[in-house]
């Protein structure tokens, strides 16, 4: 098996989510489930639920710890976290709720729209970094050393390691993408009705719900 990195730390998503979802009952999508975070911070069944990831050894864990559940593996392209994969995209399973924590955060402006035209759910729940959230600015811009400022008026920029960036390099130690709310909403309007909501406490992250339905 090619493992692509270790497994990233454990997370309480399950957590982070219920502040803006009141229900999760029926099929679940978790994109960018690493091993199951949200399963395992949260009363789901796993035989509703769908995680997704680039990363194999995860995606392995969790088949161990949730043999109930599906798992697929997402070879998709990204400069940081998959910069050997390809332009290939799994085939996502219909379902009633979709969960994507910390990922739409790492994608650029195509990725991020690419993506959420292939999800099939009638309710979409993704975090993002605000651009005017310092907090959450200043979180990721400490995890790296002598990194610029993050111009906060503009629609949307991205750090690539230690630089202010438009551009996605081929591969990178490090990118995220920090968003204009309003913006962002706007932008996302094609899909259906769109929320945004600030982080909850402890939390970084704003986050957005798309009702398709």
């Amino acid at each position: 098996m090619k493992i692509l990195r270790p497994v990233a730390g454990f997370l309480p998503t399950y957590g982070y989510f219920s502040n803006y979802c009141d229900s999760f009952e029926g099929r679940i999508l978790d994109y960018g489930s690493n091993c199951g975070n949200l399963l395992k911070s949260g009363p789901l069944n796993p035989a509703n639920y769908t995680g997704v990831d680039v990363d194999e050894f995860a995606l392995y864990v969790g088949k161990v710890r949730f043999p109930k559940a599906q798992w697929l593996h997402h070879n998709r392209w990204h400069p940081c976290y998959n910069p050997d994969g390809d332009d290939s995209f799994v085939d996502l399973p219909e379902v009633d709720l979709a969960f994507s924590y910390s990922v739409f955060s790492h994608f650029w402006f195509e990725e991020f729209i690419h993506t959420l035209q292939r999800i099939k759910a009638k309710q979409i729940y993704l975090s993002y970094c605000d651009i005017k959230n310092s907090k959450c600015v200043e979180w990721f811009r400490e995890q790296l050393t002598d990194p610029e400022e993050i111009p906060t008026d503009e629609k949307f920029i991205y750090l690539v390691d230690n630089y202010v960036s438009r551009e996605v390099p081929n591969k990178c130690a490090k990118f995220t993408s920090f968003w204009n709310t309003e913006y962002l909403v706007h932008l996302l309007g094609r899909f259906g009705k769109v929320e945004a909501f600030p982080p909850p406490e402890r939390w970084y992250q704003s986050c957005i719900r798309i009702n398709t339905a």
